[in-house]
């Protein structure tokens, strides 16, 4: 492959990560992608929204560390650990945190992929106001 040809393929897969990311950021549905220790590598808008948080606030954190409440985190991190194992989400919701008070439930993902058990897990879930 010519220099050409590398840099064509190159802006090639950066237009279509831009596109990616235009689809994703435009979904209504909550979509995150975190790594084997559950901290955040893409939190979307709709997830912006709902929990308070900006990804540049969130980026590379743990996300029981800051959204969900004292008293639930080691029962997340042990559903984290048996999503990495390959086991099914539970579609269950927690409540949490929230930079300027209560919030919402927070659903936890009805949809995810992790390639375990060293990569990444993304996650998607539609929100539901109801408490």
């Amino acid at each position: 492959m010519d220099i050409g040809e590398t840099i064509a393929a190159r802006e090639s897969l950066q237009d279509e990560s831009r596109f990616i990311d235009a689809v994703i950021d435009i979904a209504g549905s909550l979509f995150c992608v975190f790594d084997p220790d559950g901290r955040f590598l893409r939190f979307n808008h709709a997830c912006e929204l709902i929990s308070g948080w900006t990804f540049e606030e969130i980026r590379g954190r743990p996300f029981y560390e800051f959204l969900i409440p004292e008293g639930e985190t080691d029962g997340v991190r042990e559903a984290l650990a048996r999503l990495r194992a390959g086991d099914p989400p539970t579609g269950a919701a927690t409540a949490s945190a929230h930079p300027t008070g209560p919030a919402p439930r927070f659903p936890c993902p009805t949809r995810l992929r992790c390639d375990a058990p060293h990569g990444t897990c993304m996650g998607t879930a539609a929100h539901s106001r109801r408490a």
